[in-house]
Formats: C-alpha cells, sequence, structure tokens
C-alpha cells in the first residue's frame, strides 16, 4: 500500500551526451559524445564509463534488455568502477536476480567502502531481504560518510528498515532526523504516518498524512491509507472526502474499483 520506501541512489538521470554521476562520491565525470561505437575506443576505462552511462539511461527508460547489454560491457571494459557494479545491481534486483544483484552490490561496497552511497544502497539491498542487523549497521556507517550529500537518504532508508525489524524506537528517530533535514521529503512523512498507525496514534498519522499529501503526488494507494486513518478516527465526513477523491481523480485504479464493489454492496 505505501510507496517505495527504500530508496535505490543510483542517480539514473543521464542523457546520452550527458554526464554521469559518480556512485562513489557523487561527482561528474562529462562526455563530449557517446556513440553506439565506443567499444572501439582506445581507452577501455573511458569506454566502460559511457556504456555505464548509456545502460543507465536504458534503464531508466525501462529498456532492461539494453540496458543489460551495455551495463556488462561497461562493467567488463571498467571493472573497478563502483557506479557500474551498482547500476547493474539495481538492474539484476529489478528483474529478480537477488544472487547478482547481491554479488555487484557488495562489489560496488568493496571498491569503495567509505562512500555513504554505496553503504546506503547495499544496506538498502540487505533490508529487502530480510537482513536487518547488517544493513543497519550500513546505514550508519554511510552516516559516517561527511562527503555524503543525502544524508537523509540513509536515515529514511534505516527508520524503514528499522520499522519492518520491530524496532520502532529506532524507526521514529531515524524518520525524525531525516525529516529534520528535509521537512517535506515525502516517503519520510509517510513512513512517519505509517509507524504511528503502528503505535495506534490515528492523530498522529493524520498529521503527518496531511503534510504527505500536501508535498507529494497523491496516488490511489495514498488515498486509501487517508482513508483507513479517518476511519480509526472515526471521521466520516474525512472518509467520504478521500472516498471521493479516489473516484474522481483515479477512477480506473484498482482501488476505486474495489472501492465501488464495497459500496455497492452494502
Amino acid at each position: 500500500m505505501r510507496p517505495n520506501t527504500f530508496l535505490i541512489c543510483c542517480c539514473i538521470t543521464l542523457a546520452a551526451c550527458g554526464s554521469t554521476k559518480d556512485f562513489s562520491r557523487g561527482k561528474e565525470t562529462h562526455f563530449s559524445t557517446a556513440t553506439d561505437n565506443i567499444d572501439t575506443r582506445p581507452n577501455s576505462n573511458e569506454a566502460g564509463k559511457i556504456n555505464i552511462q548509456l545502460g543507465q539511461a536504458y534503464l531508466s527508460q525501462g529498456k532492461l534488455d539494453m540496458a543489460m547489454d551495455k551495463l556488462k560491457k561497461g562493467v567488463e571494459l571498467s571493472p573497478r568502477n563502483p557506479d557500474g557494479h551498482t547500476v547493474i545491481a539495481v538492474l539484476y534486483e529489478q528483474l529478480g536476480n537477488a544472487e547478482m544483484a547481491s554479488k555487484h552490490y557488495q562489489e560496488a561496497r568493496k571498491l569503495a567502502p567509505e562512500s555513504g552511497l554505496t553503504a546506503n544502497n547495499l544496506g538498502r539491498f540487505l533490508c529487502s531481504q530480510g537482513q536487518y542487523d547488517r544493513a543497519d549497521g550500513l546505514f550508519a556507517s554511510a552516516l559516517m560518510d561527511p562527503f555524503y550529500r543525502s544524508p537523509e537518504t540513509a536515515l529514511l532508508n534505516r527508520g524503514g528498515c528499522a520499522m519492518s525489524a520491530g524496532k520502532l524506537d529506532v524507526a521514529s528517530e531515524s524518520l525524525r532526523l531525516a525529516l529534520e533535514r528535509n521537512p517535506n521529503m515525502p516517503d519520510a512523512l509517510y513512513q512517519s504516518a505509517t509507524l504511528a498507525m503502528l503505535r495506534k496514534d490515528p492523530m498522529r498519522a493524520r498529521a503527518f498524512m496531511e503534510r504527505y499529501l500536501g508535498t507529494a503526488t497523491v496516488s490511489p494507494q495514498a488515498l486509501v491509507f487517508a482513508i483507513e486513518i479517518e476511519q480509526s478516527l472515526d471521521d466520516k465526513r474525512a472518509v467520504a472526502r478521500y472516498r471521493e477523491r479516489l473516484i474522481q481523480e483515479f477512477p480506473e485504479s484498482a482501488e476505486a474499483e474495489s472501492l465501488n464493489r464495497t459500496m455497492d454492496s452494502r
């Protein structure tokens, strides 16, 4: 029901002739050209970087076969580039190949052991595999990197992972710190609402959910969650308001259809 709460910091925002992010420190390396003939370039490391760049672009477009082809070439040509291992790990994870995803996330971490980005990425993956304690240690390592540009992401992931592990106090503190750094961080607001409901505090959940709906792109799932919060508060007007939004804004959604069936059966 909730949106993707574990963020993959792989910066897939590239154009074919733009720049590629260095996942180890967030630097940028600029390229003047990038063509399909890059494998014939004499500098294999530069060719590897460009293949990785193209693979990222294809992945962001959902062209998974083409992304895999370029990323495999990129990793082969530039095996010590943590970016390539990170992005191909993301792709393997999307394809459901946890073994290969783990291999490449760990290789990226080995190549950039002081990087907050590689620590956060591996931690997020391990948490998705139920390895909560190992993941928490990696989130802590990510937060120790003074060059890590988005510590709120590691805090968010740590909070979500702690919630999954049943460590609600750790989750609460991590999400609080994430929102302290970025008060309008949508996923942190949503997770905070989720945590409040787990703690049977629907009034607090409502406050976070209202902030979330004011800052994020609304989804059918979010509106259903808002309905559940208001139902727990027995606020019939608010329930009706969110139901109306769900039906009007997302009439073709599975959530709206389910709501209509429920109302018709009464």
